[in-house]
């Protein structure tokens, strides 16, 4: 299976391995960044064209959140299977309906817990964070999209209350009660993620998304979607608990 991926940040590291942990290679890899002075990747492309999805059997989308509606929309008027990062689209986009897109919420492949009663989220934030691009809701969404998406996500599953507040300084925590999820192998999600998606077709699709996109819009309307959220108390049960 020939992957081309879309964005080679941090991200797209994950990626690569769980690519390889599926039997795939990763053959093409467009990023602006390739097109300055500087070391490229033997598979690296200058331009995101149609000739780059020649021969491709999936699109891998990891480029940043702003670019996912017209990356994704592209792969697809091109035929390709798509993996798409979170969030699918930012929260003014209409949603992408296709059976051939699936999501990355990798946490639902960890080894978790069966039942629960809260997933809790205390997030450190400074204000480097919130002059880059990455708190930047114009690019991103926002704090809900870009940061709590997963914790929210899976409170949602769980049909169990979540807690969270996002702080300028201090101790980082993701739990779900006891369950420490800042201690697991987060590329084993991403393998077995993939696992389900490449071999079996089994993801998390833009109809299920639907919800949690929904879901996002509406706490984002309610405490905001950037510098304004902080130090507040985040206390949410989701409507539509699976």
């Amino acid at each position: 299976m020939d992957f081309g991926l879309i964005g080679d940040g941090k991200i797209a590291k994950r990626h690569r391995q769980a690519v390889e942990h599926v039997g795939g290679r990763v053959v093409k890899v467009y990023d602006p960044k390739y097109n300055e002075n500087g070391k490229r990747p033997p598979e690296a492309v200058s331009t995101l064209d149609g000739s780059f999805f020649k021969n491709l059997d999936w699109v891998v989308v990891a480029s940043p959140a702003s670019y996912h509606y017209i990356h994704v929309k592209t792969a697809l008027a091109h035929g390709k299977k798509v993996i798409c990062e979170k969030p699918y689209v930012l929260p003014w986009e209409p949603l992408i309906d296709s059976d051939s897109v699936f999501i990355v919420l990798q946490l639902r492949w960890l080894h978790l817990p069966v039942a629960a009663e809260k997933v809790q989220v205390i997030a450190a934030r400074n204000d480097d964070y919130f002059m880059g691009s990455k708190g930047n809701p114009a690019l991103t969404g926002g704090l809900f999209y870009d940061l709590l998406i997963h914790y929210i996500d899976l409170a949602r599953r769980y049909g169990c209350w979540f807690e969270g507040m996002v702080v300028k300084k201090g101790q980082e925590s993701r739990r779900i009660d006891q369950f420490n999820l800042l201690s697991q192998d987060m590329n084993e999600a991403y393998e077995r993620m993939y696992q389900d998606i490449v071999l079996k077709g089994d993801g998390v699709t833009p109809k299920e998304y639907a919800e949690l996109h929904w879901l996002l819009a509406k706490y984002t309307g309610r405490y905001g979607a950037g510098k304004e959220v902080l130090g507040q108390p985040i206390r949410l049960r989701p409507n539509g608990l699976v």
